[in-house]
């Protein structure tokens, strides 16, 4: 399977002992018995179209000679992002083709019909025709990163991701793997955050990208399917269901996860699929175009669901699907504004109506919550300013008389343990995570034990006797294990 933008195989070798005269005639006659269409002949080149089922065009096969050195390249036309070998198949077709003219074909049948061809040479000096010409620079990749005419969004959009991630790498922020808490501070997308107000993390995670093998994928897809897209729907219309799609993708991430950090243009760039899937379906995109991209529309689509499915730590799938869907509703929402493209009004009122019913969602999504994120955030955040309280009995410098010992294990410690303990006996109440739920247990058992050692550590300290010392220890060995147990639960589940 060959994979590229455009898929493309080539085959090289020596012409010798052939002459380029013959092997141009060969050419031409193979390009005739395979029934592929020739739309390019000069001395130095000949190049044809291959039909795919259906009448669409599916390959190009050009045939070079390069100062005695053959080269055969067969190239999916742009529409497509891999061949499943059809391109290897082209090329052995046509060498196996040539191969047996060689056989068949006497010395004056080949100087005949290089007579009659030489008429027909495109001179050195003359190029494709205009939409020839159009073509190849549209079917260039790196032409697409030069914004124009019916592409000038993506590449935009493809700059500004990746000037915030320079300035994420020159920050500190590792180009490869970046840490979770970096990515939060940037202002990926993090219920707990989010929950609290910071709704512009929706937006921002769109632009953030986790680590530079991620943004190179997604600043591929986008160039792809922009390309592809802006052209029917004009800027507009494109931007505004890149960023409809994008921030419905993150609220159906924020509403699925729970400790998820997720980022990254790759929900915006499955709207654009979606997109494409709707104006597909009502015929809107041009036959010649879509016939021979669905399929691979659909394989990049199953494929990255797949790899989420195998890779849930660092693929959200539910910002993919929810970018999908949302893409597919904003591509029919588009068709009856494509229909009538001049009509500023009916363009306008569907991006009006679409940013309101996101507006409209994103309220009803927040305030519906499933959990109860935001109040126990703010609830273990009183938890460890309390808890560091009751440690500072630990901090004390030597020698401090023991009338503050026992003040700071009594008034400090024992309260502030106390008060921990009912506050996390509280969040029973509230509607969290099983994760949170085990994480609580834990906690109020944690709690339990810091509250019993500082009861023994008070009667040692009043009685002045180490006859509890092995008792203490015991305590301290059991406190040692949940806060392993806790750190364990917090690290598999990304708390």
């Amino acid at each position: 399977m060959e994979i590229g933008f455009p898929p493309k195989y080539v085959k090289e070798f020596y012409i010798a002992p052939a002459t380029p005269e013959q092997y141009f005639v060969w050419t031409h006659e193979a390009f005739t018995e395979l029934g592929w269409e020739l739309c390019y002949m000069s001395k130095e080149q000949m190049t044809a179209r291959i039909k795919g089922s259906f009448g669409s065009e599916k390959s190009e096969i050009t045939i070079r000679n390069i100062h005695g050195f053959i080269e055969v390249k067969s190239e999916s036309l742009s529409s497509q992002i891999l061949s499943w070998g059809r391109n290897k198949k082209n090329v052995e077709e046509f060498l196996a083709c040539v191969a047996s003219l060689q056989e068949s074909m006497s010395p004056e049948d080949i100087e005949e019909k290089w007579l009659r061809l030489q008429d027909c040479l495109v001179l050195e000096e003359q190029d494709l025709n205009g939409n020839e010409q159009a073509f190849n620079q549209a079917s260039s990749f790196f032409s697409l990163l030069i914004p124009g005419k019916g592409n000038y969004i993506s590449p935009i959009l493809v700059y500004l991701n990746v000037f915030v991630f320079v300035l994420m790498v020159i920050s500190g922020v590792s180009m490869f793997e970046p840490d979770a808490q970096d990515l939060v501070n940037w202002g990926a997308n993090f219920k707990p955050l989010t929950l609290q107000g910071q709704w512009w993390r929706l937006l921002i995670a769109c632009f953030l990208h986790i680590g530079l093998l991620h943004l190179v994928m997604n600043m591929y897809g986008l160039l792809y399917i922009g390309w592809l897209l802006e052209t029917v729907l004009g800027k507009v219309r494109y931007l505004s269901a890149y960023l409809i799609s994008g921030i419905a993708a993150s609220l159906i991430s924020l509403w699925w996860n729970d400790f998820t950090v997720s980022a990254g243009a790759s929900g915006a760039i499955f709207g654009m699929y979606g997109v494409f899937i709707a104006l597909f379906s009502v015929r809107v995109l041009k036959e010649q175009v879509n016939k021979s991209l669905m399929i691979s529309i659909g394989l990049f689509v199953v494929y990255n669901l797949l790899l989420g499915l195998t890779q849930d730590n660092h693929t959200d799938n539910a910002a993919h699907i929810g970018g999908l869907l949302s893409g597919i509703v904003v591509g029919y929402a588009f068709v009856p504004s494509l229909k009538q493209f001049q009509n500023q009004l009916i363009k306008y009122l569907t991006i009006g109506s679409l940013s309101f019913i996101l507006a409209v969602s994103s309220f009803v999504m927040l305030k519906s919550a499933p959990y109860d994120l935001p109040q126990y955030e703010k609830g273990m955040q009183e938890f460890l300013e309390m808890e560091s309280m009751a440690l500072e009995v630990y901090r004390l410098p030597p020698g401090v008389p023991e009338a503050h010992i026992l003040y700071e294990l009594k008034e400090r410690g024992l309260y502030y343990w106390n008060k921990n303990f009912e506050l996390v006996k509280g969040f029973d109440k509230l509607n969290l995570p099983k994760v949170v739920q085990q994480q609580n247990t834990l906690l109020k058992e944690y709690c339990r034990l810091r509250i019993e050692s500082y009861e023994l550590l008070i009667k040692a300290v009043d009685k002045g006797s180490n006859e509890f010392d092995e008792d203490i220890k015991n305590y301290d060995e059991k406190i040692n294990a949940v806060i392993q147990e806790i750190t364990q639960l917090q690290q598999d589940n990304a708390i």
